[in-house]
């Protein structure tokens, strides 16, 4: 903590006698003011009035030691300033009465002793010094109360909001379990112990994989991790047996939890369990038309390719893109060759070696259709791998840019055209002013 410093006043009209007292009371710790008048004391306690003491001659003209101090104690922030009277005139003790009943906390005659008087400012300094140091000290307390009182109202907050998530989770009707990093369970609720047939002390500490059975295949399993690490949640439909033996289907959505520091700390599923096939099917079908229309709106198709399956997955809207029938089969990335542009193959083969290095792709493609009109897309694919490297997934878009390239290429000729007008216009103007036109 920086060292506290104390402010000295010295009032007198006798540049000696100023000059007399600093070298008395100066020392590091303090900062000495002068004043030459009782008339430039209150000017400058008008400005300041943080002062450890304040040492005040009696006898000067104009305003006097008591007239000053009178008119000090006056105001309101200098009625507390110790004034330390000094004079060389008193043979009948009257100006101490009146040093005194004027508010004065000490009186020093002159010639001054200056062991006596360095020892009285010493006091006033060090009661000044401890003053200050009190008040910081109050306003440290003070900030760390209200600092303390916040954190104990977030911690309460928080603590009443996970008490209101815990009962959610009690309540609900959907299945819930949270998993360590790891996957192992770390607490499940009433709806899935009734789901499943067992009890939470049996499902605690237990691998999920061993809770969902039928999911056993290793690339499946693969395949949900690395969506979660890429995605933070996987939404799709899992198996289980329960403790009786018989089989269930859950409707599974999956979320990576992580802290403050974006490190992985659980796994959050919501199961709904699959009880009518039908009811499931049309809700994915609506799902699947809403999804196609926005598709077809955007001019934005998508391409799945699954290692379980051989053949590539396209969307109705991709098709479109392509020029190619609905029911066209794509067994792999090089098939999709014959639609891009011949000037362009060889850029699209790079992609399919960037993409089956297992890095992303991201890039600007030209197609040519069958009718050999010409199309410009815009195409991002993402790559999910196992632990080992291989490639379990490949997802991507296909972006049909074509109009708005063209738009941008006629916004950009119109500028060009702007700016030779203006150009122009301007050498005109410059061969008028030289005559060369008339």
């Amino acid at each position: 903590m920086k060292p506290l410093t104390a402010k000295l006043l010295l009032v007198d009209d006798v540049k000696a006698n100023l000059l007399a007292l600093e070298q008395l009371v100066e020392a590091p710790d303090r900062e000495l003011i002068r004043a030459n008048s009782g008339e430039e004391a209150l000017e400058i306690l008008l400005k300041e009035q943080d002062f450890a003491v304040i040492l005040m001659d009696v006898q000067m003209p104009g305003l006097d030691g008591f007239d000053t101090v009178n008119l000090l104690k006056a105001k309101e922030n200098c009625q507390f300033i110790p004034i330390l009277f000094l004079t060389a005139f008193d043979k009948d003790g009257a100006m101490e009465v009146e040093a005194y009943s004027t508010g004065a906390v000490d009186y020093v005659m002159k010639p001054i002793q200056p062991q006596i008087l360095t020892s009285k400012v010493d006091v006033f300094v060090d009661l000044y010094k401890s003053r200050q140091a009190l008040a910081l000290q109050n306003t440290a307390l003070e900030k760390a109360n209200i600092k303390l009182t916040r954190e104990i109202s977030l911690r309460e907050r928080a603590e009443a909001q996970l008490r209101l998530a815990d009962q959610a989770i009690q309540d609900t009707d959907e299945s819930v379990i949270i998993t360590d990093d790891d996957g192992i369970v770390q607490r499940v609720n009433p709806a899935f112990c009734l789901l499943s047939g067992f009890t939470s002390h049996e499902l605690v500490d237990q691998k999920i994989i061993s809770i969902a059975s039928e999911l056993n295949v290793e690339a499946e399993h693969a395949l949900i991790l690395a969506t979660l690490h890429d995605q933070g949640n996987w939404i799709g439909e899992l198996h289980g047996k329960k403790k009786d033996g018989t089989s269930y289907s859950i409707w599974a959505h999956i979320s990576s939890v992580y802290n403050k520091k974006k490190t992985l700390t659980n796994y959050c599923a919501i199961l709904s369990e699959v009880n009518d096939p039908k009811k499931t099917e049309m809700v994915l079908q609506k799902v699947m038309l809403r999804l196609e229309q926005a598709q077809h709106i955007s001019h934005l198709g998508a391409w799945e390719w699954n290692r379980a399956e051989p053949d590539i997955y396209c969307s109705s809207e991709l098709f479109h893109i392509l020029g190619a029938a609905p029911d066209q089969i794509l067994p792999s990335l090089s098939a999709c060759q014959d639609f891009i542009h011949p000037e362009d193959r060889g850029k699209f083969s790079h992609i399919v070696a960037t993409l089956e290095a297992g890095h992303a792709s991201d890039s600007t493609l030209r197609l040519q259709l069958a009718d050999g009109s010409e199309r410009i897309v815009h195409e991002q694919t993402e790559v999910h791998c196992n632990a080992q490297g291989q490639i379990l997934q490949l997802i991507g878009t296909v972006h049909d840019i074509t109009e708005h390239t063209k738009l941008e290429e006629s916004f950009m000729q119109a500028q060009k055209m702007e700016a030779v007008g203006a150009l122009v216009g301007g050498i005109a103007h410059e061969f008028k002013q030289f005559g060369y036109i008339s």
